[in-house]
């Protein structure tokens, strides 16, 4: 009986992976990029199944509004709109004009306009307005407001 039951670690892991897909998608409505456009692209660094799962439900969600990629370890990030930062082989993800990079918890997040934090079970994040800026990038009040942090 007890094998049925779900794995708490498992849930939590997949909760995780929710709210971090519902973040992903909420900044893209709450950001500024240099170029207009009625759908933006969401590109996906590293490895992370349970992220995978829950992005494909918003992608489904949002529509044409959406687009998802996985980039492979090593590929630049051309003609994406955000950038998340889940792990990889750079030590610093490049910066790149007109892209949001949005890096996971634990990792550098010294050239990011957005990290992620994890304090316990709660999900949050961190805005860096000047990074935002070096990258062509204006951030929300809204979403400054919703920061755990704000640097400027």
């Amino acid at each position: 009986m007890l094998a049925l039951m779900p794995n708490a670690d498992a849930i939590a892991q997949n909760r995780t992976a929710s709210l971090k897909a519902a973040y992903i998608y909420y900044f893209t409505k709450f950001v500024y990029w240099p170029e207009e456009s009625e759908a933006r692209t969401v590109c996906i660094s590293g490895e992370d199944p349970e992220l995978s799962v829950e992005l494909n439900k918003v992608k489904l969600k949002a529509g044409d509004a959406l687009s998802v990629r996985w980039l492979p370890t090593g590929e630049t990030a051309n003609h994406c709109d955000l950038l998340f930062w889940v792990q990889g082989n750079w030590n610093h993800p490049p910066a790149m004009s007109g892209t949001l990079l949005v890096v996971d918890e634990g990792l550098d997040s010294s050239d990011a306009a957005v990290s992620l934090v994890m304090s316990g079970t709660k999900l949050s994040f961190d805005i860096n307005r000047g990074n935002a800026k070096t990258n062509n990038i204006e951030i929300s009040a809204k979403l400054l407001g919703l920061a755990r942090e704000v640097n400027p």
